[in-house]
């Protein structure tokens, strides 16, 4: 989403907006609901305002899903 790379499914980290609302990082990416993809924290900093729309989530919050991926994967690329 955010450095808009061609990579494998399995290279990148889904983040998924659960049938409750809920956004969270899916380390099965397997998990029901809406979900967008990046391949890292940097990718993730760079999507910004295109989680709200791929997610179907107009309130979603861009901080915390950038520190979910973090914690995820570290901060690095």
């Amino acid at each position: 989403m955010g450095c808009r790379v061609v990579r494998q499914k399995g290279q990148m980290l889904r983040i998924v907006r659960r049938p409750d609302g809920s956004v969270s990082v899916d380390a099965t990416g397997s998990a029901p609901g809406r979900g967008a993809y990046v391949c890292g924290a940097a990718c993730a900093r760079l999507a910004r305002g295109r989680f709200a729309r791929a997610l179907r989530a107009p309130g979603v919050d861009y901080a915390e899903i950038v520190a979910a991926v973090e914690a995820a994967v570290g901060d690095g690329t």
